[in-house]
């Protein structure tokens, strides 16, 4: 993909930076991998700080790929410890960045292989089609499963998705597995069109 460097981080679209490139927006649960997977994305350059302690991202992050797109990770959601008032807010944040992101080349939903396709997965793909976004969700951690372990569960996502197998990318961003087909997808499906 290219180098990659943190521009700013932002809560409101007031503080967001310029549109001067298509983005790529990150979402997924707070622990489904979404930091690994976009330090992958990027080289290893470890852009994207890894925690253990799930929720961390507070904040709408901005990074820069080569020259011709952005990468936004934005707060993951599904973190029972939070506290009601601040998981509304950041579902506000997110949200408003949906709705008011122009330059919005394609959503990327990550989620853990090893859990289920629930309601909070569905918002976002709902989201995305009612905006006309694409959309693709990664599935990480395939690497913690055998290869029966992790097509029987990739087939079981597929069902209860109820999504066409095309949607989903099996990765695993410990092993490299997986990232290069989603980085080449990305670009020749939002991001070269968008640049043209």
């Amino acid at each position: 993909m290219g180098s990659a460097k943190f521009i700013k981080s932002a809560v409101w679209p007031e503080d967001y930076p310029d549109t001067n490139r298509p983005e790529v927006a990150l979402v997924g649960r707070s622990n489904a991998g979404k930091s690994t997977l976009l330090n992958a994305m990027t080289g290893g350059a470890k852009i994207a700080k890894i925690s253990g302690t799930p929720g961390k991202t507070r904040l709408i992050n901005f990074f820069d790929v080569g020259a011709h797109y952005r990468i936004v990770d934005l707060p993951g959601y599904g973190y029972a410890a939070r506290q009601l008032d601040e998981r509304k807010l950041w579902a506000e944040m997110t949200e408003k960045y949906f709705a008011q992101r122009e330059n919005l080349g394609g959503i990327l939903l990550i989620c853990d292989v090893r859990r289920e396709w629930t309601e909070e997965e569905d918002i976002v793909n709902k989201l995305a089609i009612s905006r006309n976004i694409p959309f693709v969700c990664c599935l990480t951690k395939i690497d913690k499963l055998s290869r029966a372990e992790s097509l029987k569960l990739f087939n079981t996502w597929i069902e209860t998705s109820r999504l066409p197998k095309e949607v989903f990318f099996p990765v695993s961003a410990l092993k490299n597995d997986g990232v290069q087909t989603v980085e080449d997808y990305i670009f020749k499906a939002w991001i070269k069109p968008a640049t043209k």
